[in-house]
């Protein structure tokens, strides 16, 4: 079988009959894997074009997010804020009120003395006092 050979019909050249088919189907299988390979490659590039959009997809959510959350961190911060600075304010309006209590009863308390002082004025004479220099 290794002495048959072909004859090209184009320059006349003697081709082994092995040398022929061979070529032939090394042709094919390259052909088929090549196709093969074309098609993987087509394949791995949509799934690639899809993983990086969904990357993005995430990427924009996540951003999303933490926008959402540095916006709520602003609306709690200025809650708690406010009812720190209302909670001050009250404290701050007892504390006036019980000083403005302690001052009006000081001012009662004055004012019954100098009433006192005034009755023990006007019911003694005054006298002057003994001076030994006179």
């Amino acid at each position: 079988m290794s002495d048959q050979t072909i004859k090209c019909p184009k320059c006349g050249t003697q081709i082994p009959l092995t040398e022929a088919l061979t070529g032939q189907i090394e042709q094919s299988i390259k052909l088929r894997y090549e196709a093969e390979a074309s098609a993987k490659e087509k394949d791995y590039q949509a799934k690639l074009k899809e993983i990086q959009q969904q990357t993005k997809e995430l990427e924009a959510k996540g951003e999303a997010i933490d926008e959402q959350v540095a916006e709520q961190l602003k609306t709690k911060s200025k809650e708690i804020v406010e009812a720190e600075r209302k909670k001050i304010i009250a404290e701050q309006s007892e504390q006036t009120k019980a000083l403005e209590e302690e001052l009006e009863e000081k001012r009662q308390q004055l004012s019954e003395a100098n009433k006192k002082e005034l009755e023990l004025n006007s019911t003694t004479p005054f006298r002057f006092p003994k001076c030994s220099n006179v």
